[in-house]
């Protein structure tokens, strides 16, 4: 979705649950409770056309499978159930709490309006931004998410020895698996 796109904030909120925190879901179930990663984050692109929401994270090779499993399960969870009042809550204190920074020395008030710019946004679209933020409650970040997230669409990249990745991605039958070399083209098969 653009930037200028209605629901924008309320997907903000749910990628600030899912993988915006230390406390969010992807690093909760990746680092604290299955100890596959040092840490597993998300990101919203905002850009003025299409933006892709992104997970992150390295883990060992022998649980890159399990590891890929678990983060499409927790953006399904976000399709399939609204978050928790207090983790919207945390996500809202989050951005509430980043926001002063946009204009905390010049260098970042020049880049704050042009960004403003770059996405085709109001010129007072900060100063109404804590009502919106505050405004958003967990239904509405769940509507949003069934809405517009589609873990089904996902694309995975794994980067590592393909002799051991291969097998576990092709046992998460998610389609067909390719692969790239350095130079992006295409692979050859290996033997």
């Amino acid at each position: 979705m653009p930037r200028s796109h209605p629901r924008y904030e309320q997907m903000n909120l749910m990628n600030t649950v899912v993988g915006g925190l230390f406390s969010a879901r992807l690093n909760m179930n990746l680092r604290e409770d299955k100890g596959y990663s040092y840490g597993c984050y998300s990101n919203l692109a905002a850009t003025r056309g299409a933006g892709a929401i992104s997970a992150a994270t390295s883990v060992r090779t022998d649980v890159t499978g399990p590891a890929i499993r678990e983060i499409l399960h927790e953006y399904q969870r976000m399709t399939a159930e609204p978050p928790t009042t207090e983790e919207v809550a945390a996500a809202k204190d989050f951005w509430s709490r980043a926001l002063p920074g946009f204009f905390e020395t010049s260098e970042a008030v020049s880049q704050t309006f042009g960004t403003l710019f770059l996405l085709d946004q109001p010129a007072d679209y900060y100063a109404k931004l804590p009502a919106k933020i505050s405004g958003v409650t967990p239904a509405q970040v769940h509507e949003a998410a069934k809405e517009l997230l589609h873990p089904e669409r996902m694309i995975i990249v794994a980067v590592g020895d393909r002799t051991q990745l291969e097998p576990q991605l092709q046992g998460l039958e998610l389609g067909a698996v390719s692969h790239r070399a350095a130079d992006g083209t295409e692979a050859p098969t290996a033997n």
